[in-house]
This record gives C-alpha cells, sequence and structure tokens, in this order.
C-alpha cells in the first residue's frame, strides 16, 4: 500500500489525525507524509483544519465518498474538543499498540451491535489475543466517579443495530480497562481513587477489575 492509500485509510478509521501520528501509524518516516499529505491536499482528498498546531488533517467530502465514508453534512467542522479527542485517542493508540500485541480499535457500529452505546469518552478495542478492552479517555478532567459507571451502566441500544430494548453494559464484554488520561496529577487521582474504593469489599456489579492507568501528552491546551 502506497503511503498515499495509507493516509487515506487511516484518516477513514479515526476521522483526525496529525502529521506526527500518520508517520506513525503508516511507518514511515515525516518527509513521506509531508510528500503524500501535499499531494492529497492538491487533489481535494483531504482537508488541514485550520487553527491548530500540530495541525490536524481530515478527509475532505471528495476523499470521503472514495473511501466509501459519510460525513456530517453541513460547511462546519466538528468542534475543536472533538477534533482534540480523535486526536488524544490516536495517542492512547499508539501507547497501547506496545502493550498489547495488535491492539486496534473497535468500529462503532461493531460496538451498537453488541448492545452498547459509548458514552463520551468511552471506546472498545480488541487486540491479538482476543482480550476486549475499554479504554476510557479523560482528556476533559472527568470525575473518578466515572470510572464505576462507566463500568457497570447499563446501556440503552441503539436499536437499528440491536433490536432489543435491554442493553449490554462494558462489564460484560470487556476483560480489560484501562484509563487514558492527559494529566499525570488527574491519574493520580483516579489511582488513589480506586485505592479507597478498592478497600471496601466489593461483590457482583460493585467490583472494579484491575485497572490499566496511562498518561499521554496532551496536544495542545484548549482551556
Amino acid at each position: 500500500m502506497s503511503t498515499r492509500d495509507s493516509i487515506m485509510a487511516q484518516l477513514s478509521m479515526n476521522d483526525f489525525a496529525t502529521p506526527a501520528q500518520l508517520a506513525a501509524f503508516c511507518n514511515v518516516q515525516m518527509p513521506a507524509i509531508s510528500k503524500a499529505t501535499k499531494q492529497l491536499q492538491s487533489q481535494n482528498m483531504i482537508v488541514t483544519e485550520e487553527g491548530f498546531r500540530p495541525a490536524v488533517l481530515r478527509l475532505s467530502f471528495k476523499g470521503a465518498r472514495m473511501m466509501g465514508k459519510v460525513l456530517s453534512s453541513g460547511k462546519r467542522s466538528p468542534s475543536a474538543a472533538v477534533q482534540q479527542h480523535a486526536c488524544h485517542r490516536n495517542e492512547a493508540a499508539l501507547i497501547l499498540s506496545d502493550k498489547y500485541a495488535g491492539f486496534q480499535w473497535t468500529p462503532k457500529t461493531q460496538i451498537l451491535a453488541h448492545g452498547l452505546r459509548p458514552a463520551l469518552g468511552e471506546h472498545g478495542a480488541i487486540d491479538n489475543s482476543g482480550r476486549a478492552h475499554l479504554v476510557l479517555l479523560d482528556d476533559y478532567q472527568m470525575t473518578s466517579e466515572r470510572i464505576l459507571r462507566s463500568w457497570t451502566r447499563q446501556h440503552a441500544p441503539d436499536t437499528n443495530h440491536y433490536p432489543v430494548h435491554n442493553g449490554q453494559r462494558w462489564c460484560d464484554l470487556a476483560n480489560n480497562f484501562v484509563i487514558a488520561t492527559t494529566d499525570s496529577e488527574q491519574a493520580k487521582r483516579h489511582q488513589q481513587w480506586i485505592t479507597n474504593y478498592n478497600k471496601k469489599e466489593r461483590t457482583g456489579d460493585y467490583r472494579l477489575p484491575e485497572i490499566d492507568i496511562i498518561t499521554i501528552a496532551p496536544l495542545w491546551d484548549l482551556f
């Protein structure tokens, strides 16, 4: 697969990415990414979002059609927070790929088909061992109580994908729980909350699994 094709495929899967992330995902050097992105931009296949350093790239409407991907109608781009979250998810994937061989995100359509409807920051993934992950991405200073709620919440399913009124829970389907945060102090707060929570013996739905907490470097500060 050419570098240009790899870039198109990555943007189709991940929606947004920085040039450095594309270089890592495509396993090529930055000069090759720079050359390929300039070619794709000249062909109106990809777009550089304004106002970000590092830059953020996405598919154009023309590029999305070529990849069989449907973009939201209208001329406005998703909010800066949405684009930031997508790129932070990429950073988490790069770290988790080193920890879990074959780590890859599960497409949202597959997650919906399993009776889940992810809330903000909730992402599903699998790896080569067949392990199913819930990755809770905290780049917005969430409260630590969200940890238990995300793991045990009963989802209201999208009946277009899962024709049953009672949905599933992450704790029913995932066997690994990861929290990724962009703030090292926030990581410490989450770890302390988990330690305090586990001091009391819990049973059934109130039990938390062992949780892997990772810290990723924030790409931008929007606040």
